[in-house]
């Protein structure tokens, strides 16, 4: 079973994608358990970790990096229910869990502006720097390549926008590292106004607070932590797949 996905409902709109449309498909139980023993620790593990799921289904080169949640998040969504209505457990203010529902369909992401578009360089320390909508696997390229000494959010953010700046195929990568960590003055302006045109693909989820009847913003992220949780909660096992010796026998809750 596959789900299609046409790439102009991405976030992207398909812009700079040759394939029409990408198929995902439902995690089967070795994924599921392979994907639980990774690592996901730090921001950029969980990065590399759904990396990993999404590259059973696509090929990493096709995928531009500004859909990489989206894809990642239905991908999940597909894994835990048949009609992408999905049910998580939500930790309120009060400190109790709270069932939280939203449908795949219906995510708010967010449109990325035509400046990222427009965009054909930028200069940093003194040199003109080619700017290009980086693939998934471009990406990947350059976490393997680049010093990650935490692999926390700082991390991550150098790892986006070097991916975004022609790291790859640079010949001094060491040199581009050091330009864009190092940056001053209005060059930090200009780097974090180039990284918050390439990133926030998935607006937060309105939940209604039962603890104070107050309308709060969830992460979609901190919502689909643990798999197995998220499934035994879209999930239940059919009567008729577990067949018993005799009528005298009962199942164990």
């Amino acid at each position: 079973m596959s789900f299609t996905v046409p790439v102009n409902v991405l976030p992207s709109k398909g812009r700079g994608y040759k394939i029409d449309q990408i198929s995902l498909r439902p995690f089967t139980y070795r994924q599921l358990l392979d994907y639980s023993r990774l690592p996901h620790s730090t921001v950029v593990q969980r990065v590399r970790r759904d990396m990993e799921l999404l590259s059973t289904d696509v090929d990493l080169k096709e995928v531009s990096l500004l859909d990489f949640d989206a894809l990642v998040l239905l991908k999940k969504c597909i894994s835990y229910t048949q009609n992408k209505d999905m049910t998580f457990d939500w930790i309120n203010e009060a400190g109790k869990i709270q069932k939280v529902s939203i449908n795949a369909d219906n995510v708010d992401w967010t449109e990325y502006p035509d400046e990222l578009y427009d965009i054909k360089s930028i200069i940093l320390g003194g040199e003109e720097l080619k700017v290009k909508i980086p693939t998934v696997n471009d990406f990947a390229i350059t976490l393997n390549k680049m010093y990650l000494p935490r692999g926390d959010e700082s991390d991550y953010k150098i790892a986006v926008l070097l991916s975004s700046l022609g790291f790859n195929d640079s010949t001094e990568p060491s040199k581009l590292e050091k330009t864009v960590s190092n940056a001053i003055w209005d060059e930090i302006l200009l780097l974090d106004h180039f990284y918050s045109l390439l990133s926030g693909t998935i607006k937060k989820v309105k939940v209604v607070d039962d603890s104070t009847g107050k309308e709060v913003e969830v992460s979609i992220s901190v919502l689909a932590t643990d798999m197995f949780q998220c499934l035994r909660l879209n999930q239940t096992i059919s009567e008729h797949k577990i067949i018993y010796k005799s009528k005298s026998s009962s199942r164990h809750n």
